[in-house]
This record gives C-alpha cells, sequence and structure tokens, in this order.
C-alpha cells in the first residue's frame, strides 16, 4: 500500500522512479527487496526461480534464517521500476513467503578515477 501512495506522489509530481537517474546525473537506482518466508527449501526454490530473467540484475542474495523464517535481501540494479514491482507481485505469489518489502534508493556511480585516489 505504501509503495502504490510513494508511487502515486512521485507520478503527480511528473516524474517516475525511472526517471530519477535522469535528474541525478551520475548515478542510479537501487532496488531492494525484503522477503520473509517459511523455513523450506521448496520455498528457497521458488524464490529463486522467480528471479528467472533478473539474474544480470542481482547484485547480491542474502538469506538469513532467524527462528522459523528465512529472511532473504536482494540487491538489484540496472532494471526498471516496472519490472521490479512485477517481481514484488509474483514472490508474493509463491507459497509460503509472508512478507515482501521493496526499497529504491539513488547510489552513485564512483568512476574509476575516484576508485583509485587514496
Amino acid at each position: 500500500m505504501l509503495d502504490a501512495v510513494m508511487n502515486a506522489q512521485i507520478q503527480s509530481c511528473g516524474f517516475s522512479v525511472d526517471s530519477i537517474e535522469a535528474l541525478y546525473p551520475g548515478s542510479r537506482i537501487v532496488h531492494t527487496l525484503y522477503i520473509v518466508t517459511e523455513v523450506d527449501v521448496a520455498v528457497l526454490a521458488a524464490v529463486a526461480a522467480s528471479l528467472d530473467g533478473n539474474g544480470d540484475s542481482l547484485r547480491k542474495y542474502q538469506v538469513l534464517r532467524e527462528g522459523d523464517c528465512f529472511r532473504h535481501r536482494l540487491v538489484l540494479v540496472g532494471i526498471g521500476e516496472d519490472k521490479t514491482v512485477q517481481l514484488k507481485a509474483n514472490l508474493l505469489k509463491c507459497r509460503g513467503v509472508s512478507r515482501v518489502q521493496l526499497e529504491h534508493r539513488i547510489e552513485r556511480i564512483q568512476s574509476h578515477s575516484e576508485c583509485s585516489q587514496t
């Protein structure tokens, strides 16, 4: 629900999350999905299968066991907002997934000269 409110506010201003990169040159949008699932190997496989076609966008996939649930953290770059929202919807349809939260953030892209400076 909060995603829908945020997207409506952004769109009412005349730009989308995807166009933020144009507003901030030298930056990119990074999407992070936080997923809570049952502790079940089949659920892990279903989450991994939902990434089919987005593997090249996956920067990090972390899974932690916390009591009777798995907490997943997926960091995606180079993928548009529409595709990310669809991925969230697909994950929510998976058996054993109890919650999915989507976060968007702006990340500065470092040039090679900035990386080599100490």
